[in-house]
């Protein structure tokens, strides 16, 4: 049988036409590809281009389409007052594509000066794996993924992050050089710890790393005078946001709502670790003006530091 080859502009008689469609309809139904896979098509599809009709498994599984996140639940704050003490509460995470229930609520007592990482598999059952602090994350047990980290000092817990995304499609890893806006839907990354705080004491600001992760601080102080709103240590800040690597950068926002009536400015300074940016200067933001911030880690480990750059904001216009 020869299968005709027509070009374009080919004039066909009704004859030429009818025997075209009659060798075709006699071909053998086979595998897509080439022709020349000649294995005859037996109602299985193969994944491999000319292996033989058989399964070799699912074109498709959830993991492929659903990132493992926390949906609800499992979301413990750090203790008060101070302890090494704390308990998760019972939720639902999705583990390796697979919807899994942490069915009660677990209470432990963490070991000091570590870091310790909470892992689930997907049937439900949970681990802990401590490291030291700053040491890099170790890799979960078979069949699990590690949903939280778990910061402590000497005495207490002292800070506690979800480290899985925070919504289905959204890749866990954070790329150097990527712009990382913890929050905003617009972002490359969703925090959960999207907040806008507000402080009310006047003078001297400290911008904690949950402030600084949740995006967006506003004073709402009457101050008497200028003032300073310094940054958590850089240390803290890699606590607030363990995936983060040398490179990842995140945006923030502060906001001078001061109540005073002369209005004061305040100006951003960095703490322990942290550097202010001289790329665009560090305006002093009025009463009544935002500034926006972009932190990058320059290090990690167990002296991380970052710089920071103002980018722009209501009085600025920079960018």
């Amino acid at each position: 049988m020869t299968i005709p080859v027509f070009t374009t502009g080919t004039v066909l008689t009704a004859a030429e036409l009818n025997t075209a469609l009659t060798d075709a309809a006699a071909l053998p139904m086979t595998q897509p590809n080439t022709w020349a896979d000649a294995q005859t098509f037996d109602g299985t599809i193969n994944q491999t281009p000319g292996a033989g009709a058989s399964n070799q498994g699912p074109f498709l599984q959830a993991s492929d389409i659903v990132s493992d996140y926390i949906v609800s639940g499992i979301n413990p704050v750090v203790p008060s007052p101070a302890s090494l003490t704390m308990t998760i509460p019972s939720g639902t995470a999705f583990v390796l594509g697979q919807r899994t229930l942490l069915q009660a609520a677990v209470t432990d007592t963490y070991p000091a000066s570590s870091d310790t990482y909470f892992s689930m598999t997907n049937t439900g059952q949970v681990a802990y794996t401590s490291v030291a602090n700053g040491a890099a994350a170790p890799a979960a047990p078979a069949n699990a993924i590690n949903l939280l980290k778990v910061v402590t000092s000497a005495t207490a817990i002292t800070a506690v992050a979800n480290i899985t995304p925070t919504q289905p499609g959204v890749p866990d890893a954070v790329f150097p050089g990527s712009m990382v806006n913890l929050g905003q839907t617009d972002s490359l990354y969703q925090s959960s710890l999207l907040s806008i705080s507000s402080t009310t004491t006047a003078g001297a600001i400290t911008a904690t790393a949950a402030q600084l992760a949740g995006q967006y601080l506003a004073n709402g102080a009457t101050q008497t005078a200028a003032f300073t709103v310094t940054t958590d240590t850089a240390v803290n800040i890699l606590a607030a946001m363990p995936n983060a690597v040398v490179g990842t950068a995140f945006k923030w926002r502060f906001i001078n709502n001061d109540q005073s009536a002369t209005g004061y400015a305040g100006t951003l300074a960095g703490g322990t670790g942290v550097t202010i940016g001289t790329i665009l200067p560090n305006p002093a933001v009025g009463q009544g003006n935002w500034e926006d911030y972009v932190f990058t880690f320059t290090a990690i480990g167990t002296t991380p530091t970052l710089t920071v750059e103002a980018v722009g904001g209501s009085s600025t216009g920079l960018l």
